[in-house]
């Protein structure tokens, strides 16, 4: 039985992939979504919230975690309609929320998995990228930077703040040493945007999967705009929560729990519910519609989401080797669809 991994990067269409393909299509047993709610069981769900992103190497047991994907994938030869196991897990390719560094992720990987997994990754302007992470931060994380400040922190702090995972090059050269030639595959989110559907359909054909004869092709993630963006900083502010951030914190509330009520046997921490109801409410603030008298509210506090030249400059000109390199190897348009070279 052949497997497959989706890695992300995040803000690049995982979600729309997620509910559209991988869960629904009748030839893939899908074992779940490293950041959601979906997910096979709480085994599968404890491997990828915390044995591949944050364990400590004294605790970490890869035989344990391959025997879990082992018997997923034997229990999936016995339907004779599916032909691939596979799991999509974007948190593999941030540092965001910390953990264990973005190699030994991969290495984990690869041990639990095996090396003749297919590994998919989809990137996106790092510019462009960027800007997603920051609205995502201050929705689900409780961010209250302004956007100058975040990227001023991802550049001048680079050495520790997630701007290298962005380094497509790099991680590109990681996951193709650590699995089998030819099976890193590589897609541009820029291609998903003109059409998911037809995205889906070209990931489906490079599988070896039948294709899929209609999705809705309506952003799961609409991005939020720079007026509700900014009435969210003020929430965060005023109240804020730092969910998987802080000392206290642990990543994506629903993932949580079973490291809480199975692995220890103890009721989730107030602080973790608390963070999680807070998160909530901001997606709620997403969702609603803004009335014609409110409008003129939200306009006066719009976030301002414009990079500063320089700093602009610099991140364009750290990306800029990485991405003439993936280029010439792979022969990926990246400066036509605005990757900086």
């Amino acid at each position: 039985m052949k497997k497959f991994v989706h890695i992300g990067f995040p803000k690049s269409g995982s979600t729309w992939l997620q509910a559209n393909l991988f869960q629904v299509h009748p030839e893939i047993h899908f074992l779940g979504r490293g950041t959601g709610g979906s997910v096979i069981d709480d085994e599968v769900r404890l491997l990828l919230c915390s044995d591949l992103i944050y364990k400590p190497r004294v605790l970490y047991d890869a035989k344990a975690c391959r025997a879990v994907i082992e018997r997923h994938v034997a229990e999936a030869g016995n339907r004779p309609t599916v032909r691939l196991v596979g799991v999509s897990h974007e948190s593999l390719t941030t540092s965001f929320l910390r953990g264990q560094d973005l190699v030994e992720r991969a290495t984990r990987l690869r041990d639990c998995f095996g090396p003749d997994t297919r590994i998919v990754m989809i990137i996106r302007s790092q510019l462009s990228q960027i800007e997603s992470m920051y609205k995502s931060a201050v929705v689900e994380l409780g961010l209250q930077l302004g956007f100058r400040e975040f990227v001023e922190h991802l550049y001048l702090d680079y050495d520790r703040s997630p701007l290298s995972d962005l380094l497509y090059w790099e991680m590109y050269c990681v996951y193709r040493e650590r699995f089998a030639e030819g099976g890193v595959s590589l897609f541009l989110f820029e291609r998903f945007k003109r059409g998911p559907l037809a995205f889906a359909n070209d990931l489906c054909a490079h599988l070896g999967l039948s294709p899929i004869d209609s999705a809705d092709e309506k952003p799961a993630n609409p991005s939020p705009s720079a007026e509700r963006i900014g009435v969210l900083l003020r929430r965060n502010r005023q109240k804020p929560f730092y969910l998987g951030q802080g000392i206290s914190g642990r990543e994506w509330g629903h993932t949580s729990l079973p490291w809480y009520t199975q692995v220890l046997g103890v009721p989730v921490p107030e602080r973790i519910d608390r963070a999680w109801e807070r998160y909530k409410e901001n997606r709620k603030v997403l969702r609603g519609r803004a009335r014609h008298r409110v409008l003129a509210w939200l306009r006066e506090r719009r976030a301002d989401l414009t990079m500063p030249d320089e700093i602009r400059r610099r991140i364009a000109e750290f990306y800029a080797s990485s991405n003439m390199r993936l280029a010439a190897e792979t022969g990926l348009p990246l400066a036509e669809h605005g990757y900086p070279m």
